[in-house]
């Protein structure tokens, strides 16, 4: 079985104090000559083909672009592979899985989105690292690659031992390594003790009709999210999403929490920020100063997790 795995960023790839994401060539290298060999060992025959973002992220930072990248390369390798390992960040890889889902449609091959909640690698000497044995980030990577093998005609997102619906998942803790769960639908497979399948679950085969849309581009041209006003305290609920620029480069989310601060009456007292993981926010210079204005202009601004537990 031949799989590809590409590398955007993420805590699974970080090391360091403060920790932050290797570059492609630098995790690729760790990876190869430690975890690769754990891999064979368990998937016999199992080929791996790496691939990486040029910058790689912190997921807090992805955007639509981002999902382009992602969905560019597996279209561009999709007839030589027979599966797909998306690694990435915890914070907005619901998302990005859910996007997936859409910009490939009718797909007849695994695409796996993972990560981890504490890094697979730590440092031991400048450019020398060794494996975390006691994180998910091992695990969900075995996982990952096995149910890449197996027959799957969608896009997944394993964590934890569960292979999710791509647009069913959802972040529902932000620091247990049970992080994700889906609330509305089954799941499709389990790793624990030796992977399975939940083949009623699972999308049939699809018609050998057209099976991918090439127009990515302009399939995320338009993202929008939606403020809520909370009038009894004369507040707004913004909710931050991963679309911060949008494909043309316009900072969408800046554009929209400045134009409903601005565009409301009465005048808004309050804001609360519906972020990501933690309480992170895309930390891009933009955004930084907009939330300083906000702050200076006199709103009590409060953040809160969109994540269901764990804070």
């Amino acid at each position: 079985m031949n799989i590809y795995i590409l590398y955007t960023g993420g805590t699974i790839g970080c090391v360091g104090n403060p920790l932050s994401p290797l570059d492609g060539v630098s995790f690729v290298k760790a990876f190869q000559s430690i975890v690769e060999p754990i891999i064979i060992t368990q998937i016999p025959g199992c080929q791996l083909t790496y691939d990486y973002f040029a910058t790689t992220l912190d997921s807090t930072n992805m955007q639509p672009g981002g999902w382009v990248t992602m969905a560019e390369s597996i279209l561009k390798n999709y007839s030589s592979y027979d599966g797909f390992v998306i690694l990435h960040g915890t914070d907005t890889m619901a998302w990005t899985s859910s996007a997936l889902s859409f910009m490939l449609p009718s797909i007849t091959k695994p695409v796996i989105v993972t990560g981890a909640q504490l890094p697979l690698f730590h440092e031991v000497s400048a450019g020398s690292y060794l494996l975390n044995y006691d994180t998910d980030a091992l695990r969900n990577v075995l996982g990952a690659i096995m149910f890449a093998t197996m027959a799957i005609n969608e896009v997944c997102l394993f964590f934890e031992d569960h292979l999710l619906r791509g647009n069913r998942a959802m972040k529902s803790n932000a620091n247990q390594f049970t992080a994700f769960t889906s609330p509305n639908y089954p799941a499709l497979g389990l790793f624990s003790p030796t992977p399975r399948l939940n083949n009623s679950a699972l999308l049939p085969l699809p018609p050998p009709a057209k099976v991918i849309d090439n127009n990515l581009t302009q399939m995320m041209a338009n993202i929008a999210a939606i403020g809520r006003r909370l009038s009894q305290f004369s507040a707004i609920s913004f909710l931050v999403f991963p679309a911060y620029y949008d494909i043309s480069g316009n900072s969408v989310l800046a554009t929209m929490l400045s134009s409903v601060i601005s565009g409301t009456n009465p005048k808004v007292k309050g804001l609360v920020i519906e972020s990501y993981g933690d309480g992170n926010v895309p930390d891009f210079p933009q955004m930084r100063t907009l939330i300083e204005q906000i702050h200076t202009s006199g709103v009590v601004i409060v953040d809160c997790t969109q994540v269901d537990a764990g804070q």
